[in-house]
Order: structure tokens, then C-alpha cells, then sequence
């Protein structure tokens, strides 16, 4: 039991190295958190922006089937290779 208190002393002792060592780039690891998300959120929203200018294009609902099969077929060949 006694092992497992000085390595969770010293495991806080790291902890608090590191924070001391990084406080002078603060900014900047805030500033990549920031664009991290900005990232993950616009990623996401590409699949969506595509769709609306499909739907622009073609008309909303106006799903060609044959053509649609064709597309998901090269899609799911090309996720299993």
C-alpha cells in the first residue's frame, strides 16, 4: 500500500512539473485546442454542405436508384480493401 502512495506522490509531482513547464506556452495550447475543434467541427459539417448543393443540383428527393446502387457498391469495395 505504501508503494502505491509514493508512486501517486510522484506521479502528482510530474503532473505539476509539466504544468509548470508548459504555463509559458499556454496561448498556444489553448490557440491548438481551439483549432482542434474548429477541425472536427468542420469535418463533420463537409458531408452536410455536400448533400444541400446535391440537392441544389439535382432536386431534393429526385434519387436516381440505379445510379445510387452503382455508388455504394465502389464505396463499400473501397472501405473493405
Amino acid at each position: 500500500m505504501n508503494e502505491k502512495k509514493e508512486r501517486s506522490i510522484k506521479n502528482r509531482e510530474i503532473y505539476r512539473r509539466i504544468l509548470r513547464l508548459i504555463q509559458p506556452y499556454r496561448h498556444l495550447l489553448i490557440l491548438s485546442l481551439i483549432f482542434a475543434v474548429v477541425s472536427v467541427v468542420l469535418t463533420l459539417y463537409a458531408p452536410v454542405l455536400t448533400g444541400r448543393g446535391i440537392d441544389l443540383v439535382i432536386g431534393k428527393g429526385d434519387v436516381d436508384e440505379p445510379a445510387n446502387t452503382i455508388i455504394d457498391e465502389r464505396i463499400s469495395m473501397a472501405i473493405d480493401t
